[in-house]
């Protein structure tokens, strides 16, 4: 919002949730206002947080998405769902801020690297008791591990519940090669896991 901008930010967030909604209910895929910054929030929040483990990266992104939305709706063809457009908007909005982390963090200088001790390890000791917590805390680090297309694939299957033929729309590939990326992906994690654990 800029200086003297008379709108504030939720009312136009309200505005443009209901001109997005009318927008897509005149190209024939009806939508309430509601439903739309449900979509929006909800799919673009969770997506861009899982993705970045970052929460104040999330909420920029987020809010991208929405922009890039309310932007892009003329351009939007309707053949897909609008829960898996706005997911293909994330999902290059997310790419976007990773790859500028990536660089940034490139550029650090090595004194600036933090000391082995500043590295504990926060795992409990062998022998002692791994609750749901413990275990749902390690499969987030090891998400995290997987490289790039493969994380997002992981993400978009299972933590948005995309099916393949939706992964395929979002990203423009195959939904044979996706299945096969998750598949392998998912051994992976199998391997980083019992990785953890031995230790």
């Amino acid at each position: 919002m800029t200086r003297g901008d008379p709108e504030s930010p939720l009312r136009w967030t309200s505005k443009s949730t209901r001109k997005l909604a009318a927008k897509l209910t005149a190209r024939g895929k009806p939508i309430s206002p509601q439903k739309v910054g449900q979509l929006l929030f909800a799919l673009g929040y969770r997506y861009c947080r899982a993705a970045l483990a970052d929460p104040a990266l999330a909420d920029d992104i987020q809010q991208q998405v929405f922009i890039e939305a309310f932007r892009d709706l003329p351009r939007f063809a309707g053949r897909s769902t609008v829960r898996t457009w706005l997911l293909g908007i994330a999902r290059h909005r997310v790419l976007d801020a990773a790859k500028r982390r990536r660089r940034s963090r490139s550029h650090l200088d090595d004194a600036c690297a933090p000391t082995a001790a500043e590295h504990a390890d926060p795992r409990a000791l062998p022998g002692e008791w791994i609750d749901e917590t413990r275990l749902l805390s390690v499969l987030v680090e090891c998400v995290y591990e997987l490289e790039e297309p493969a994380r997002t694939s992981v993400l978009l299957r299972f933590q948005q519940g995309l099916s393949y033929d939706e992964m395929a729309q979002i990203s423009g590939e195959n939904p044979g090669t996706l299945q096969a990326r998750v598949s392998r992906a998912l051994r992976r994690l199998r391997d980083l896991i019992e990785a953890r654990f031995e230790r």
